[in-house]
């Protein structure tokens, strides 16, 4: 279990980003261990959300990494902006995030969603819907908030981002079963989450 996602579940920054290519901080630690444990410079050439890069700095060596994915990219410098920023700033953030959360139901119903992004959004994935209208909504309102965030506090702007997208897949109309796919009809009926209620559990997490 430690070769997949799920084995490193409930590891220092791993669950900010699932990632369903990925694996435990366990797996890369054995793998070191194993194969190059007098290493200090690990490079990782495709390295999705981070791990393997993460754990050589957190092994005090050097990870060096490629990653054509943005939103990796975006993920994996926020995660390590998290293991460089000082601890007085640290808290700051993560008092934000906090502040944030508690607040996020009535921010984004008071500020308009992001018009340009519906349409890209429409003119990259067509008229066939990936989001039911409400969640689709808070996702726009919720980009207008990061693009105003950003302009204010572009420290906290960064978490508030992964926590963003951390929450799109679970409130949208498609599930991970060892791909992305849509919902069944049996899995509709079960129901899924707000996207404000996802984004609140996302910011806890990496608050």
């Amino acid at each position: 279990i430690q070769s997949t996602f799920r084995g490193g579940k409930g590891s220092p920054l791993h669950d900010w980003y699932p990632y369903l290519e990925g694996y435990s901080p366990e797996f890369v630690n054995n793998v070191i261990e194993t194969f190059a444990p007098e290493s200090r410079n690990i490079l990782d050439p495709f390295c999705g959300s981070g791990t393997t890069a993460l754990v050589a700095a957190l092994r005090g060596g050097v990870g060096y990494y490629a990653e054509v994915n943005p939103v990796c990219q975006f993920v994996i410098e926020a995660k390590a902006m998290a293991l460089t920023l000082d601890v007085k700033e640290r808290q700051r953030v993560a008092t934000r995030l906090v502040e944030l959360c508690r607040d996020i139901s009535s921010k984004t119903q008071s500020i308009r969603p992001d018009a340009k992004l519906a349409c890209r959004f429409s003119d990259t994935f067509g008229e066939r819907p990936f989001f039911d209208a409400h969640n689709f909504d808070s996702v726009l309102r919720t980009r207008t908030m990061i693009d105003e965030l950003s302009g204010t506090d572009p420290v906290t702007s960064r978490f508030f981002t992964v926590g963003a997208l951390r929450s799109l897949v679970p409130s949208s109309l498609l599930v991970r079963r060892g791909d992305l796919r849509f919902r069944s009809a049996k899995e509709l009926e079960k129901g899924y989450p707000s996207y404000v209620s996802e984004l609140q559990k996302s910011l806890e997490l990496i608050s």
